[in-house]
């Protein structure tokens, strides 16, 4: 039932002409009472989802930011609170855009991890190749010290 209260909201969203003032700049932007209008009518319709969908399992709440999922964490005997934050961007925002920033914000990340993993591997086989080798000395010199000793 509020599965299909939120998709109404979400279809809502798309179909009604919603009113629009524009700035100095020239950009576009939903009227801010509007927006938070919205933003407390999505909540409402997207909590009430979450707590036919989860609610025998989990608490969800509304908080003045969002939504806050409590999970008791049974073996550390705590609660674990998952907040989803929301908020209604402005028309000029590009999800899309913001999406690919984000992927490749993560490709960096990873990447940077694999150059520090790579060169960690690299001391590590060098450190071993030095004690291999300074072993291989001590061994050298402790042969030729024990041949002297035969002579």
């Amino acid at each position: 039932m509020n599965e299909q209260n939120f998709l109404s909201f979400l279809e809502e969203l798309e179909t009604t002409q919603l009113p629009t003032n524009t700035t100095s700049t020239g950009s576009v932007i939903i009227q801010q009472s509007l927006r938070n209008e919205l933003r407390k009518r999505g909540l409402k319709a997207f909590g009430a989802f979450l707590k036919d969908t989860y609610g025998d399992k989990f608490d969800i709440l509304e908080t003045k930011e969002g939504l806050v999922i409590a999970i008791e964490n049974v073996p550390g005997d705590f609660t674990l609170s998952w907040e989803i934050k929301c908020s209604i961007k402005s028309t000029d925002f590009d999800p899309f855009e913001a999406a690919a920033a984000y992927d490749d914000a993560i490709a960096i990340n990873e990447s940077k991890r694999a150059e520090r993993e790579r060169v960690k591997t690299e001391r590590a086989h060098a450190l071993e190749e030095k004690r291999a080798a300074k072993l291989r000395e001590i061994e050298r010199k402790a042969g030729r010290a024990a041949q002297a000793c035969l002579r």
